[in-house]
C-alpha cells in the first residue's frame, strides 16, 4: 500500500476506513504548490502569535528530539547502503538538516511547523479524496464543505498517512 506505482496510479493511494475504501489522488502541480504555499503561511502566522513566541525560549519536546535521531539514524543506514550517488547528495543534505535542527530547533519551531503540516494534510485531503469511482467527495460548494466538516476526524487523520506518503512518493519521483 502507498507504493510509487499507486503515487503513479491514476485512482491514487488506497485508504480504508474501516469497511469503507477510498482513494487519494495525485495532486496536480497547482495543487501540490498551493499546498506548500499554506503551509508556509501558517508556519510563519504561527511563529508570530504571541502564544508561540513564548515558547522560543524552550528546547523542541524529548519526543521530536528522538523522533530526529531516529531519522539521523536511518538517514546514515541509507546513505551507508545506497549505491546511487543522487540519492548520496540528497542524503547528505537531508542529513545536514536534521543535524541542525537537533541542535537548534525550538519549541516554537516544533508548534508551528506541526500547526502548519496539519494544514497543508487537510487541506491536500479535502481536495484529494475520493471514493472508490474516482469522484472527488469533497468540493468548495456548501454541500461540499458541510460533507468535510462532517467527515469523522479519526478518517481525516487516517488521511494524513496517505498523504505523507504520497508526497515523499512524488518528492522521489525519479523523472
Amino acid at each position: 500500500m502507498n507504493t510509487l506505482s499507486d503515487t503513479l496510479d491514476p485512482r491514487g493511494v488506497e485508504l480504508r476506513v474501516g469497511d469503507r475504501v477510498f482513494y487519494l489522488r495525485p495532486p496536480t502541480t497547482e495543487e501540490y504548490d498551493d499546498a506548500r504555499s499554506l503551509q508556509s503561511t501558517v508556519r510563519k502566522r504561527s511563529m508570530a502569535s504571541p502564544e508561540v513566541k513564548d515558547l522560543k525560549a524552550y528546547p523542541m519536546s524529548d519526543e521530536s528530539r528522538e523522533m530526529l535521531e531516529m531519522a539521523v539514524k536511518e538517514a546514515e543506514a541509507e546513505f551507508t547502503e545506497s549505491t546511487d550517488e543522487e540519492r548520496k547528495v540528497f542524503l547528505t543534505g537531508q542529513l545536514a538538516s536534521y543535524r541542525e535542527m537537533l541542535e537548534s530547533r525550538t519549541l516554537a519551531e516544533e508548534v508551528s511547523e506541526n500547526r502548519a503540516s496539519l494544514a497543508r494534510d487537510r487541506w491536500l485531503t479535502a481536495r484529494l479524496l475520493c471514493d472508490a469511482d474516482g469522484k472527488q467527495l469533497f468540493d468548495n460548494t456548501k454541500e461540499g464543505v458541510e460533507r468535510w466538516n462532517r467527515f469523522p476526524i479519526h478518517a481525516k487523520d487516517l488521511a494524513r498517512l496517505s498523504v505523507w506518503r504520497l508526497l515523499e512518493n512524488l518528492e522521489e519521483l525519479p523523472f
